[in-house]
């Protein structure tokens, strides 16, 4: 007899901003499988066991305020897609594939409207995320500076110094990743305008 655990799935799962098309097939292939997305935090997806289903997930960024987007829902929903939560700035909707023409399984009309929101979702996530880079670029000059330079350095601070460096480095291997990202994006949406 099956539990409730085996009716649960959660996986652990991490999707930069700009791979939301990455997570809209992850979603779609999970259906397809047997598991029905139930919600996610960012890093930890639920899916319900179900039976499988040709469905579609997508992704919208739409920069309109959560407390404004009664109209926004409902223009999904006119247009057949279920609404199904909003994490980071994105709005999550399904849709049945089921006998269902692809470009109703779209929700941009063309390249150009996806161009505008990536350029949405970059004003609004990439450019603060550099600003913190940086930021934390420059506190860590400021502890060089200072405790390295001045000839004062303790274990303590040569153990901070070297676990801010990795955390630093590592936010620049991702900055990197995102903004190629995103450039590969906004080549492909460019070419389809």
């Amino acid at each position: 007899m099956k539990g409730k655990s085996d009716n649960i799935k959660r996986v652990r799962k991490f999707f930069t901003i700009a791979e939301f098309e990455k997570e809209e097939k992850y979603l779609t292939d999970m259906a397809a499988q047997g598991w029905r997305f139930v919600d996610t935090n960012g890093y930890v997806y639920t899916f319900a066991r179900c039976e499988p289903e040709q469905v579609v997930y997508r992704l919208d960024f739409s920069g309109i305020p959560l407390g404004q987007r009664e109209d926004y829902y409902t223009m999904f929903r006119d247009y057949g897609w279920e609404y199904l939560q909003d994490i980071n700035g994105f709005s999550y909707f399904r849709k049945s594939a089921d006998g269902v023409s692809p470009e109703d399984l779209e929700i941009f009309s063309d390249g150009a409207s996806h161009l505008t929101m990536v350029k949405k979702v970059m004003l609004k996530k990439l450019i603060p995320l550099i600003g913190i880079f940086f930021f934390g670029f420059l506190q860590f000059v400021q502890i060089v500076r200072h405790k390295f330079l001045a000839g004062q350095p303790d274990t303590h601070d040569r153990i901070f110094l070297v676990s801010l460096a990795v955390i630093w480095a590592a936010d620049l291997f991702m900055l990197f990743r995102v903004i190629a990202d995103f450039l590969h994006l906004k080549k492909k949406y460019s070419k389809n305008e």
